[in-house]
């Protein structure tokens, strides 16, 4: 029988309870030359497709050209995914492109989801996900289950096309415009939702949120790194800062 998430007319219907198996699942970003076969993006060419697990995503990724426009795909996966499997997730996304012509541009960022359900887009100020500061709720109708490597279930969200004239960079944040408040959240195929937030506060949830750095830098993985709370301000403002360079 298919698990469908149910829906009301705000979107997702969150219960927010924590479930071991997805506390520390990684909203993880990969970043890959763009392919011209777009019958590919979501099957061959995409990191589950070439059984990629997640401690070996790109983060650094170099600018696009007008000699070569051919761009990039920024794959959105959530990693380290419990053995329940995963049916529906919840997250946004940043850049600072604003303007034609500088940084990543939001005019040609596109959305490809690989998922079999529904995507739900919202607005943060710049227009729906996935231009900047927007979020998205995202469901499947047949359970992702896709164990790769010893980084559990990878669970494929899709791909985003990225033109960058000049540095920037993209992350991962929480979905921040829901009525219900921010949320960074999984839903898994037993129909727990764990919302990442509540289970270990935004500035530490920060260390689950990918970002691949365009023409300088070298990203940020989370599925290089185990989520620890810090006991310090000190460490806090750390952990903060790291985040955000």
């Amino acid at each position: 029988m298919k698990r469908v998430l149910l829906m009301s007319a705000a979107g997702l219907l969150l219960a927010h309870n924590a479930m071991a198996g997805m506390n520390n699942c990684a909203f993880a970003l990969h970043w890959k030359v763009n392919t011209a076969k777009t019958s590919t993006i979501c099957t061959t060419y995409s990191p589950n497709g070439t059984l990629t697990p997640c401690d070996g995503y790109i983060t650094a990724a170099p600018l696009s050209n007008t000699t070569t426009p051919v761009g990039s795909q920024v794959y959105m996966v959530v990693a380290r995914g419990g053995t329940e499997g995963i049916n529906a997730v919840s997250f946004g996304i940043d850049y600072n492109g604003r303007l034609p012509g500088s940084q990543i541009s939001p005019a040609l960022v596109t959305a490809t989801y690989c998922t079999d359900g529904l995507a739900f887009p919202n607005d943060g100020g710049f227009g729906e996900f996935p231009k900047p500061k927007g979020g998205v709720r995202v469901t499947w109708t047949t359970c992702s289950n896709t164990v790769i490597g010893s980084k559990g279930v990878h669970a494929m969200v899709g791909a985003l096309y990225v033109y960058a004239y000049t540095a920037d960079q993209m992350k991962i944040t929480p979905n921040n415009n829901l009525a219900s408040g921010p949320e960074l959240a999984v839903s898994s195929c037993a129909g727990v939702v764990t919302d990442l937030l509540q289970v270990w506060g935004p500035v530490v949830a920060q260390q689950l949120q990918a970002r691949v750095d365009f023409g300088g830098g070298a990203g940020f993985n989370p599925c290089l790194t185990t989520p620890v709370q810090p006991t310090t301000w000190g460490r806090i403002k750390t952990q903060f800062n790291a985040q955000n360079n």
